[in-house]
């Protein structure tokens, strides 16, 4: 490696310590973005979705055990994520203030008073 690229991965580390420092106050939204974001670019620079699972799980709080088909489907948020949200937050609530209304009550053919898209 030459000295300018032992300075730029040097920068870098400098950066990506700041930036992990940052994210342990972070919010779990803001976290959960990230993770996303991440895993969307990892794919891009084609490496493994496997790979990815597996830096997961060894990172994962919780002991949770993330696999290759669940690291596809955050590839898939990310890429709908590029133009817009996937749930609004109208339709958050909404959702939520049914739920709360009629519980267990739902099932697949009642009226759930959808927000359209």
């Amino acid at each position: 490696m030459n000295p300018v690229e032992k300075v730029v991965n040097a920068l870098q580390d400098v950066g990506n310590l700041a930036v992990d420092t940052l994210e342990k106050a972070s919010s779990p939204a803001s976290r959960a973005g990230a993770t996303v974001e991440r895993v969307g670019k990892l794919q891009e620079d084609n490496v493994d979705d496997e790979v990815i699972a597996l830096q997961m799980t060894k990172n994962s709080a919780t002991k949770h055990v993330y696999s290759k088909e669940f690291v596809a489907e955050l590839g898939h948020v990310y890429q709908d994520c590029k133009t817009n949200v996937l749930i609004t937050k109208t339709q958050t609530t909404g959702l939520a203030r049914d739920q709360r209304a009629h519980g267990k009550q739902l099932d697949e053919g009642s009226e759930l008073g959808l927000q359209g898209a």
